[in-house]
């Protein structure tokens, strides 16, 4: 099983958001409304909704990143 670890991301654009924020709302909506003992119950039920997750929607949610950042790329090669 995978370790959650937590990862600051960059500052906010609007053309980039983190690829993370495609899914989740699907982890929150797995876990929603379920009381956890302890933070370690927290952690354990998230790893298992991501687990949960189709390796294909983690693919076209990192699919669209790539697709947007080469997006903002050519659009700056653009205005320079």
């Amino acid at each position: 099983m995978g370790v959650v670890n937590i990862m600051s991301h960059p500052p906010y654009s609007p053309d980039l958001p983190p690829c993370d924020s495609y899914l989740f709302p699907r982890t929150k909506d797995t876990i929603r409304g379920i009381r956890f003992r302890s933070p370690e119950d927290a952690v354990k039920a998230i790893e298992n909704a991501r687990e949960e997750t189709p390796k294909e929607e983690w693919s076209h949610c990192f699919y669209q990143w790539f697709h947007r950042m080469q997006r903002c790329v050519e659009r700056d090669a653009d205005t320079t």
